[in-house]
């Protein structure tokens, strides 16, 4: 069993577009411009919100074992894309790429998994075929005294990153995912914040970076002040 990184270096490229793209909590705490691999056998696995993490026993040559845990999405999407704790057989060896945390050692940003049964998913890989024909827009019903129903099918349609390892890219609607090769962004769009090759993932502190910019909407008064206080 083993652990290796490998830095990737692409040009860095200027991004130009201004539509906006929603902020993740969580994205700029790993180094997205590090490939990582680690082989061991499954410890635990906690499909949990807000995201899931995977435990992974990792034999060293000296005979020790190093406890890693690797981030997946949510518990919740990862249910509705057809992932379930059985996919995650305890004592099953694993192969796991993906990106190292910056702050916290043996943890990773887990981009794809290998089983031992010879099965592969990337972090957004989808196993139920009606998450991918929800791409009308919802419909909220009322009740007769106007309150909405919130009864029925009625779950926003996912978004994906155009990296099926979510490693580089950006956030897109599930329904429109296959039209962008693996990482490539839309006409007059901008790479995710803190993904591979942005700015922010080359920032000595990422996390102010990707936290701490203006803000791209308009803000009153009182937003201005709150944020000046921080």
């Amino acid at each position: 069993m083993s652990t290796s990184l490998r830095r990737f270096a692409p040009p860095l490229i200027l991004l130009m577009a201004a539509t906006a793209a929603s902020a993740h909590h969580g994205l700029a705490n790993f180094n997205l411009n590090v490939d990582l691999t680690i082989e061991g056998k499954i410890s635990d696995i906690a499909l949990i919100n807000p995201h899931s993490w995977i435990y992974v026993d990792v034999a060293n040559a000296d005979g020790t074992t190093s406890k890693w845990k690797c981030e997946l999405r949510g518990g919740t999407v990862l249910r509705r894309s057809g992932w379930t704790q059985d996919m995650f057989e305890i004592g099953s060896a694993v192969t796991i790429t993906g990106s190292p945390d910056r702050f916290e050692e043996n943890t990773c940003y887990m981009g794809s998994i290998f089983f031992a049964n010879g099965n592969k998913m990337d972090r957004y890989g989808q196993l139920v075929a009606a998450e991918l024909e929800v791409r009308q827009a919802i419909e909220v019903k009322r009740m007769a005294n106007g309150v909405p129903d919130l009864s029925g099918d009625w779950a926003a349609e996912q978004v994906v990153m155009t990296d099926p390892r979510g490693l580089s890219g950006t956030l897109v609607p599930l329904g429109v995912a296959d039209q962008f090769a693996p990482g490539e962004l839309p006409q007059g769009g901008r790479a995710f914040q803190g993904s591979r090759g942005t700015p922010e993932s080359f920032s000595d502190d990422p996390l102010a970076t990707t936290w701490k910019r203006p803000s791209m909407l308009p803000l009153t008064e009182a937003g201005k002040a709150a944020i000046a206080g921080l």
